[in-house]
C-alpha cells in the first residue's frame, strides 16, 4: 500500500536473521559473506537528521557510497562522483557520514572496512521525475566506471576506490561485508532509529560461490538481489561486450558510449545482471517488469498455451538479449512503481509467496521465514499460499492505491498487451528456416582421406565419436575420467579445440542440455543483423534482417537457403606459408570480414572448403578464424551487424561445435563429417570390405 512503518524494516530483518543459515561465513563466525537490505527513501528520517533542508520527496536523491578509508584517496572517490554529477546538471547539497558500529565485525570485514557517506542531489527545475532517474543513473555509471579505470590502472583493490551501493530518489541500499546478525547494528546511527520507517524492503544474506566475499558484491544490488548462480554469465557478458558499438539510447544518442561497458570483471554474476537491468530501465523505453522478462524469459518456444501477444513479446526479443539463465531466483524493485520477482525457465530455486488480507506480501526461499514476527498478522488473515514455478513471475504495483497483486498470468498479459511488440515484429524481416532434407554428401576418396588427416582427424575419431552420433543420434558416452594428456603438455599436434575445456560451475547443479531438459531449453539461433537492444522506439529501430535456425548445425542445403536470404560474403581461410605468416594470414581474414561487414555484409561464412593437401597451401585453424574475426568486428563495433557462419573439415564431436559457438560463431556447416556419416550409413559395393 506504499505506507511506510517501522514493523517493514524490522520484520523483514528478522525474517534476514533467520535465513543465516542460507548465506556464508569464514573460519571466523564474525566474518560474514555478505548481507543487507533495500529499503524505499525514508523521506521522514532524512529530512529529521539531513543537515541542509531538503525539497519535495522525488526532488532529491541519495547516493550511498562505499568510501576508501585513506583520506586522499576518499578525497579522490568524492571528486570523482562530484564532477560525474555536474556534467549531468544535478544539484549538490553535500555529504552525510553515516554513524557505523563495527564492533561486532571479524577480521575479514574490517580489514577492507570502508567509509559510508551519502552524497545528497537535488532536481534541477524544469526535469521531469523521469530525467531526474535517467540522469542519477548516468552520473553513477560514469563515476563507477571512472574507479573501476582506476583499479586497473593502479592495480589496486577496491577498498581504495568509490563504490556507489545505490543513487535513487526511491530507494537506499544497506550493506555489507556483513552477516544476517550485524546489519541493523552496523548501521545503527539510521537503521536502530525508530523514526526510520519503509514501505517495502529487499533482504538478502550471501554465500559466495564463484567470487571472494567482498563489501561491493553483498546484496541487494541497486534494483535487485539474487540468489543462485547466473551459470551462463561468461556468454551474457562477451555478448553485451559484443553489441556496445551498436548500443544506442533514444536519450542519449552517441553519448550512450560513456556509459558502457555495463559489465565488468570486478563484479559478481548478481552484480553485471544488475548492470544490464539499470542500463534496459533507464535508456530505453522498457518498465522494470517487461526488463525482467526480457532477461529472464520463461520456457515460451514450444508452449503452445502462449498466447499471441505473449509469444509476439518474447519472440520480438529473443534476438536482441541473451536469456541471464540460472538457477536463479531475482527480487526486483524501483520502490516507486513496482516490486516483485522472477524465477528462471529452470525453476531450481525456491520462492514463496504468502499474501495477507492487509495487503503485506512476502516472498522468501523459505516458507515460514517471517511467520511470527511481530508486525506479521496472524496466520488467519492469510488471503493466499503460492509459489513462483518455473519461469514465473510476481508483481507488486506500487502506484495502485490498493497495492495491486499480480500472479505470474495476469502481470505478462498485462506486459504482452502493448500492441508496439506486435507492430515491431511485423516492420521487420525475419524468416524462420524449417528443417531441410539432407543432400547427398560424397563419400569420401582417397584424396578427402588425406584431407581427413592434414585437418587431425584420426581412426579413434571415427569409431568413438563420430559412429555413435550417427547409430545413436547422439553424443557418445565414456567412462568417468580423462587419462589423455592435456594439449599443452602432449608432444603429439592438437586442434586448437583440445586447448579448452568445457566451464563448469563451482556448485552442485545437475546436467542441463537441450536435448534432457527440451522442455525448458533450445538450442536455436539467429543469423543476420541484430536490432539495438536499448531502443525499441518504433520511429527510430531500423528493424532488422533475420533468419531464424532450430540449431547452429546445418548441412549444406539450410546454408544455402540462409545465404539466400541474407545479404552473404564467403571468406577462405586457406593461405600460402611461401607469401604469409599464420598470424598475417589471420590478420588479413580479421581485416576481410571488418570491411565485408561495413560494406553491407549480414552473413560472414568462414571456409576451408577449397583446402587440398599437396598444393601448398595450408589453413587457419577454424577456431582461430572465427575468434580473430569476432574480436576484430567488435573492436570495429560492427559485430552485430553480421553473423559469422564456419564452413569446415575439422570438426568432428560435440566439443568441437561447443567450441566454435563459444567464440563467435553463430553455425556451423562440418561438411568433412556430414561426408565421413555418408560412408559410414552407405553398404560397401558386392565384395568389397566396409572402410
Amino acid at each position: 500500500k506504499k505506507e511506510p512503518s517501522r514493523a517493514i524494516l524490522t520484520d523483514c530483518n528478522e525474517m534476514l536473521v533467520r535465513m543465516s543459515h542460507r548465506g556464508g561465513c569464514g573460519c571466523d563466525p564474525q566474518s560474514g559473506d555478505g548481507a543487507g537490505m533495500l529499503v524505499a527513501m525514508p523521506d521522514a528520517f532524512m529530512r529529521a537528521h539531513a543537515p541542509w533542508p531538503l525539497p519535495a520527496q522525488g526532488d532529491y536523491a541519495v547516493s550511498m557510497c562505499f568510501l576508501p578509508q585513506d583520506e586522499a584517496n576518499a578525497a579522490r572517490s568524492r571528486a570523482s562522483l562530484e564532477r560525474a554529477c555536474r556534467q549531468r546538471g544535478l544539484g549538490m547539497l553535500g555529504w552525510r557520514v553515516l554513524e557505523t558500529d563495527n564492533s561486532d565485525l571479524g577480521e575479514a570485514p574490517l580489514a577492507s572496512e570502508p567509509r559510508v557517506e551519502q552524497l545528497f542531489l537535488t532536481k534541477p527545475a524544469g526535469w521531469s521525475a523521469r530525467k531526474f532517474e535517467q540522469e542519477l543513473y548516468r552520473a553513477q555509471a560514469v563515476a563507477q566506471l571512472e574507479n573501476f579505470q582506476v583499479m586497473e590502472e593502479e592495480g589496486v583493490g577496491e577498498d581504495a576506490v568509490l563504490y556507489i551501493n545505490s543513487m535513487s530518489p526511491h530507494q537506499i541500499t544497506y550493506k555489507g561485508q556483513l552477516t544476517p546478525e550485524q546489519v541493523l547494528g552496523y548501521f545503527s546511527g539510521d537503521l536502530l532509529r525508530e523514526d526510520f520507517e519503509t514501505h517495502l524492503a529487499l533482504v538478502h544474506s550471501r554465500f559466495s560461490t564463484n567470487t571472494f566475499p567482498s563489501w561491493s558484491r553483498a546484496q541487494p544490488l541497486r534494483q535487485m538481489c539474487h540468489n543462485g548462480e547466473i551459470n551462463t554469465l561468461r556468454g551474457n557478458k562477451n555478448w553485451m561486450r559484443a553489441r556496445q558499438g551498436l548500443l544506442r539510447s533514444p536519450y542519449l544518442g552517441d553519448d550512450t558510449a560513456k556509459l558502457l561497458p555495463v559489465t565488468s570483471d570486478e563484479m559478481s554474476d548478481s552484480g553485471n545482471f544488475d548492470g544490464v537491468l539499470q542500463l534496459l530501465t533507464n535508456e530505453s523505453e522498457k518498465s522494470l517488469p517487461e526488463a525482467a522478462m526480457i532477461m529472464v524469459p520463461e520456457a515460451w518456444q514450444d508452449n503452445d498455451g502462449l498466447s499471441e501477444s505473449k509469444k509476439a513479446f518474447y519472440e520480438y526479443h529473443s534476438c536482441l538479449m541473451e536469456p541471464w539463465d540460472g538457477p536463479a531466483l531475482i527480487a526486483f524493485t524501483d520502490s516507486h512503481k513496482w516490486i516483485g520477482a522472477t524465477l528462471d525457465r529452470n525453476g531450481l530455486r525456491p520462492a514463496r509467496i504468502t499474501r495477507y488480507r492487509d495487503g503485506l506480501v512476502c516472498l522468501s526461499s523459505e516458507t515460514g521465514s517471517h511467520v511470527g514476527a511481530p508486525g506479521v498478522p496472524d496466520d488467519s488473515e492469510i488471503l493466499s499460499r503460492t509459489r513462483l514455478g518455473p519461469g514465473m513471475m510476481c508483481l507488486v504495483d506500487l502506484v495502485k492505491a490498493d497495492g495491486g497483486y499480480y500472479d505470474d498470468a495476469m502481470v505478462k498479459a498485462k506486459v504482452a498487451a502493448n500492441p508496439k511488440w506486435a507492430e515491431e515484429l511485423a516492420r521487420q524481416t525475419r524468416t524462420r528456416l524449417d528443417p531441410l532434407p539432407p543432400p547427398a554428401y560424397e563419400v569420401p576418396d582417397d584424396l578427402a582421406t588425406r584431407t581427413q588427416s592434414a585437418f587431425g582427424w584420426g581412426s579413434e575419431d571415427v569409431d568413438m565419436q563420430v559412429l555413435a552420433m550417427v547409430s545413436t543420434g547422439g553424443e557418445a558416452t565414456h567412462c568417468m575420467g580423462a587419462d589423455s594428456p592435456l594439449a599443452a603438455m602432449s608432444t603429439f599436434a592438437h586442434p586448437a579445440y583440445d586447448y579448452f575445456k568445457q566451464r563448469h560451475a563451482q556448485v552442485t547443479n545437475p546436467p542441463i542440455d537441450p536435448i534432457r531438459e527440451g522442455h525448458v531449453m533450445t538450442a536455436e539461433v539467429w543469423l543476420g543483423n541484430r536490432p539495438n537492444c536499448v531502443d525499441v522506439a518504433l520511429e527510430l529501430d531500423k528493424g532488422a534482417n533475420l533468419v531464424h535456425l532450430d540449431s547452429p548445425v546445418v548441412h549444406s542445403a539450410e546454408l544455402d537457403a540462409v545465404k539466400r536470404e541474407l545479404e552473404t560474403v564467403t571468406l577462405s581461410t586457406t593461405f600460402d606459408p611461401a607469401r604469409e605468416s599464420l598470424e598475417a594470414a589471420v590478420a588479413r581474414l580479421s581485416a576481410e570480414a571488418v570491411a565485408a561487414v561495413e560494406k553491407g555484409a549480414h552473413l560472414v561464412v568462414l571456409s576451408d572448403a577449397g583446402f587440398a593437401p599437396g598444393d601448398g597451401t595450408l589453413y587457419v585453424q577454424p577456431l582461430l578464424a572465427v575468434g580473430a574475426c569476432h574480436h576484430a568486428l567488435i573492436q570495429a563495433g560492427s559485430r552485430l551487424k553480421a553473423s559469422l557462419v564456419v564452413e569446415t573439415a575439422q570438426v568432428w564431436s560435440t566439443h568441437h561445435v561447443a567450441t566454435l559457438v563459444g567464440y563467435g560463431a553463430s553455425a556451423v556447416h562440418p561438411y568433412m563429417l556430414f561426408r565421413v556419416a555418408a560412408q559410414l550409413t552407405t553398404p560397401p559395393a558386392e565384395g568389397k570390405k566396409p572402410k
